[in-house]
């Protein structure tokens, strides 16, 4: 009894992609309703065994109890939904005031919208999370399209001129940075791009 519960309650927890707190709150409620409800089946005459399965039947598939958790938990609040403008206003600020050619500046912007990326993901990437985390995939990118470059660049040369402009560990790094870059972009627009629960 005690380890199909636990079972079902863990499975259910990867799924629940909330605030910790929220979640674990959840998670202790639903195991005391799951426990009278099996209870309750006990004392009309069914075995442990089939009292929990029931119990746990009753509340249907995985999926589909952690969408409804994540509708009715997921609601946000003028706090997240100026968490989720705020990175949109730094961005027009460092354009409308040039910033974007001061690199300190450029590089604290990167620093803070990482850092929260890493917050909200941490918190279970509530929605004010994502806009951050696009954000801080510029870097990679960036640096992903400046490797490219010096390997277009190379491969050109090598075509026109017959030598290679830069040594080959630079090309070695290049395509191991490319390679790399190119796994962390996918990985996290794969987590990031699909709803919450919905592919969980």
């Amino acid at each position: 009894m005690a380890s199909q519960l636990r079972g079902y309650l863990k499975t259910l927890e990867k799924r629940l992609h909330l605030d910790p707190g929220e979640r674990d709150k959840i998670l202790v409620e639903l195991e005391t309703h799951i426990e009278d409800r099996t209870q309750d089946l006990i004392d009309e005459g069914k075995s442990s065994d089939e009292a929990v399965q029931d119990a746990l039947s009753g509340l249907g598939s995985y999926r589909a109890l952690a969408g409804q958790f994540y509708e009715v938990h997921s609601r946000g609040s003028w706090h997240h939904t100026a968490l989720a403008v705020l990175p949109h206003i730094l961005l027009a600020f460092t354009y409308a005031f040039h910033l974007w050619k001061n690199p300190v500046w450029v590089g604290a912007m990167l620093t803070i919208a990482i850092g929260t990326s890493v917050v909200g993901w941490r918190k279970g990437r509530p929605r004010w999370t994502y806009p951050w985390l696009g954000y801080s995939l510029v870097a990679p990118i960036v640096s992903w399209g400046l490797a490219m470059s010096a390997v277009g660049y190379g491969a050109w040369v090598v075509l026109t001129q017959g030598t290679l402009p830069l040594s080959i560990p630079i090309y070695i790094a290049s395509f191991v940075y490319i390679g790399f870059s190119l796994w962390i972009v996918i990985r996290f627009v794969s987590r990031v791009a699909r709803p919450d629960w919905v592919m969980a």
